[in-house]
């Protein structure tokens, strides 16, 4: 268990924090493991959530995730889209009604939508000769 974990559950969300910044500069000056970062950053988020911290560090935290996750996932798949979802859940639960979120759920939607597209092409494709999608 790491250290940041024991002081999250022990409601110390400020060593929390400074462990959680700690760990961000090493994920960040080593490269390598990406997830981990995005993860450090979701981390990092959670204990600004609860921290005197605050001032919009929580969202910029769970940004910076985002665009961890998306350079290795890509921007558009339904796991973007996912993430997409999750920011403008968190947007959502800060209250912030400036668009954000409603931008962030307007890229999940548009992701999903391309997503259905090739699908729906892709079986198109797909149907034996002779028959085409009109008639199926």
């Amino acid at each position: 268990m790491k250290k940041a974990d024991l002081f999250w559950r022990n409601g110390r969300h400020e060593e929390a924090y400074e462990m959680e910044l700690l760990e961000i500069q090493l994920l960040t000056a080593d490269g390598d493991d990406h997830a981990a970062l995005a993860d450090a950053y979701d981390r990092m988020a959670s204990a600004l959530l609860f921290s005197s911290n605050n001032d919009n560090g929580e969202l910029e935290m769970r940004r910076k995730a985002l665009e961890v996750r998306l350079s290795y996932l890509g921007h558009g798949t339904t796991e973007a889209a996912d993430l997409y979802d999750d920011i403008a859940g968190h947007i959502d639960f800060m209250e912030r009604n400036d668009g954000k979120a409603l931008k962030m759920r307007k890229k999940a939607l548009g992701i999903r939508i391309e997503d259905l597209r090739k699908e729906s092409r892709s079986c198109s494709r797909e149907l034996p000769s002779g028959r085409s999608s009109q008639n199926v």
